[in-house]
């Protein structure tokens, strides 16, 4: 009886004990997702006639950065479907 006991608190024990550590794993986890998807700051652009995603790229984003991937994350932040921005246009533009 008293085996069982002592074997019952001890199984009590260990189930909190992973219980606590996935909650508070799972808790560490979840900050970094939040962290990683906080948009950087932005900066707005207008675009003007004769502009184009690839010029203002250029301008703006990092130098050390393959501008394809400036041209994408423009894209991504503003939810352009294709290339084509018309004059007029606010962009956001990552500010790195």
């Amino acid at each position: 009886m008293k085996r069982k006991r002592k074997f019952r608190k001890a199984q009590i024990k260990l189930h909190m004990s992973v219980f606590i550590f996935i909650t508070v794993f799972l808790f560490f986890i979840s900050l970094g997702l939040a962290k990683g998807e906080q948009p950087n700051s932005y900066k707005e652009v207008i675009v003007k006639s004769g502009d184009s995603l690839w010029i203002i790229a250029k301008k703006y984003c990092p130098q050390d950065q393959d501008i394809r991937k400036s041209i994408w994350e423009i894209r991504r932040i503003n939810n352009l479907d294709d290339a084509n921005i018309k004059p007029g246009q606010v962009l956001k533009i990552p500010s790195n």
